[in-house]
């Protein structure tokens, strides 16, 4: 005679289960939730921490430096020495496309091709 557990099922029934449980081979598989957007907020500290007006500002500024600074340096250097003229050439085409409101992809067309034939006409 079998013996109910206290969930309502008998031992064979839970003994096929642990079994089949044991019978597991591996790590289980990924669990992958969804959870909606609250606001536009990627921030897990959204609502618990106030970043002030006075700490904003710098940050933000700091971080467009950085990309500026980083964008220089792409540009201009090749390998500890200067690229050449071609290189910025194309990256000052490039920002006065963009500055125009052209779409991305004339923005990089019109960069490498004004790079390609400086290269080409020997400017280097």
């Amino acid at each position: 005679m079998s013996r109910r557990t206290p969930e309502g099922l008998d031992d064979s029934r839970v003994a096929a289960k642990s079994a089949r449980s044991d019978a597991t081979v591996g790590p289980s598989p990924a669990r992958i939730t969804w959870t909606p957007d609250t606001g536009g907020s990627t921030s897990a500290l959204h609502g618990r921490v106030e970043i002030p007006a006075r700490v904003q500002e710098p940050a933000s500024a700091g971080a467009v430096v950085l990309l500026v600074a980083l964008l220089a340096t792409g540009a201009l250097t090749e390998g500890g020495g200067l690229a050449g003229i071609a290189r910025p050439a194309g990256v000052l085409a490039a920002g006065v496309l963009a500055w125009r409101g052209a779409p991305f992809a004339v923005v990089v067309l019109g960069a490498a091709a004004v790079t390609a034939l400086l290269r080409a006409a020997g400017v280097g």
